[in-house]
């Protein structure tokens, strides 16, 4: 998917920042203490899959930032009946669907949100959510292998491989 809003006709910046595995920013490699400044960051955040490159783009300026592996985390959940709703350590709060489903890379799990970004589920939330999956039906098979699959939000999400 290309980047929306991308220019080609602008200059690309270089704002020297980049975003650990853990989901750290950092700037001319120190971490970014201001949370709201990384929120705010996070707003104008995008992913270009065709390249694997990130980007920040904003009406004034655009210029591609380095990500260890995601830039964003899912570090908790709310489930009621068969509605799950992800939140991010950036807040955003995610309803998953055929339009942002989980995904295996490597055997870990992960999600899109918006601006097609890529985001993992960190080990406790994707614990949780295979216990609430082992008690769903789950003989799937995920690209040739078998998976175990998570029902929320009227959509089948692999979540993951036996």
């Amino acid at each position: 998917m290309q980047v929306k809003f991308y220019n080609p006709n602008k200059p690309e910046d270089d704002f020297k920042i980049h975003i650990d595995r853990n989901g750290q920013w950092f700037h001319r490699n120190a971490p970014i203490e201001r949370k709201r400044l990384e929120k705010l960051f996070s707003t104008a955040l995008h992913y270009n899959d065709t390249n694997d490159e990130y980007w920040l783009i904003t009406p004034h300026e655009q210029g591609r930032i380095e990500v260890e592996d995601t830039p964003f985390i899912i570090t908790d959940f709310t489930w009621e009946g068969s509605t799950l709703v992800l939140i991010s350590n950036m807040d955003h709060h995610i309803i998953p669907d055929h339009n942002n489903s989980f995904f295996l890379k490597n055997d870990i799990t992960y999600c899109t949100i918006g601006n097609n970004i890529p985001t993992r589920l960190n080990r406790t939330v994707r614990e949780k959510l295979i216990n609430i999956a082992l008690d769903q039906p789950h003989n799937k098979n995920y690209n040739g292998e078998d998976t175990l699959f998570l029902k929320a939000n009227n959509h089948d999400h692999p979540i993951a491989r036996p």
